[in-house]
């Protein structure tokens, strides 16, 4: 395979596809945009169609927004409004429950629970100046050791899962759990992992207040589009966009084909699905003789002996 040139130009950018040479860079999930994009053209599918117009399109993006930011406000109520269920009795797990959201509180959770079960602590040093060194043996790994720092305050795993990821792997949980703490070190906590994310001073900040600012601008311009302050519903964006609205009133006559049979919900049924729906239909049969297109009070038979009797009986 040495003379495959496509085999040669793959092997010599290695580096650029190859998950474990980003282990050093904080990637925080971002080698799966692929399926990340997936995953919003499969939501946005379910508000768009294919023959749009740009009018179509501007609303039901609107929606998709306002959809959006509905099911994040109902996962912030579900965060701050209970507390989830925790599986160990180790007190680090309800710290990380007040900390975290929900849905980071199970990765979390998953690691917790996996240095609990699935690790093996092969040698452990003395603590110097605060610091203990630990191999731990993963049982779901095989033939390789993680060398474990461990501190009060922090913890560096060989295998790096927090530099990519963002998340405290299942070494370091153990590492801390031997030395003996309680409270989830600050160090490990990410801003955009928490209930309530607090945004600093930093450049990003900024950059994302002037950004609200613009918007909050634009759509109080939106607002006052008329020019007289008054209310700028959707039907006025609309006319703004395709034209003018019409003047005064509009008659539409209802053509000649139309049927305003039954409501809107109601289903107008055509002739073959009666004949249909009539062929299935169960036939009614006589108890007297079992013929069929009568019952029992109009049986030709019944009737025959009741005259029979009347007879007998005037003789």
């Amino acid at each position: 395979m040495e003379d495959n040139k496509w085999l040669s130009d793959m092997y010599e950018i290695r580096k650029s596809w190859i998950p474990s040479y980003f282990r050093d860079n904080p990637m925080f999930g971002l080698m799966r945009t692929t399926s990340r994009s997936e995953s919003e053209n499969f939501f946005l599918g379910h508000f768009h169609r294919q023959g749009d117009t740009l009018c179509e399109f501007w609303l039901r993006f609107d929606s998709v927004m306002h959809r959006q930011q509905n099911e994040a406000e109902k996962l912030d109520h579900e965060s701050n409004s209970g507390k989830p269920n925790t599986l160990s009795r180790w007190f680090l797990e309800n710290d990380d429950a007040d900390l975290f959201t929900r849905t980071i509180f199970y990765k979390v959770q998953e690691e917790i629970f996996s240095s609990c079960l699935d690790m093996q602590i092969k040698s452990m040093s003395d603590e110097v100046d605060g610091v203990t060194q630990l191999d731990i043996k993963d049982v779901k790994v095989k033939e390789k050791l993680f060398k474990i720092i461990v501190g009060i305050a922090d913890a560096v795993c060989s295998c790096k899962q927090f530099v990519m990821c963002g998340i405290v792997c299942r070494h370091a949980f153990c590492g801390l759990k031997q030395i003996g703490v309680t409270k989830f070190p600050r160090s490990f906590v990410l801003n955009w992992w928490m209930k309530i994310a607090e945004f600093g001073a930093s450049s990003e900040s900024v950059t994302l207040d002037y950004v609200h600012k613009i918007i909050k601008h634009i759509s109080f311009d939106l607002e006052n589009y008329d020019g007289d302050g008054g209310d700028y519903s959707k039907r006025d964006h609309i006319a703004t966009m395709i034209g003018e609205q019409p003047v005064g009133d509009v008659s539409i006559l209802v053509p000649n084909v139309c049927k305003n049979k039954g409501n809107y919900f109601k289903r107008l049924i055509c002739v073959r699905e009666k004949a249909l729906n009539k062929a299935n239909k169960k036939i009614r049969s006589s108890k007297e003789c079992s013929g069929t297109n009568h019952d029992s009070r109009t049986c030709p038979r019944k009737n025959r002996g009741s005259k029979d009797t009347i007879v007998e009986n005037d003789s």
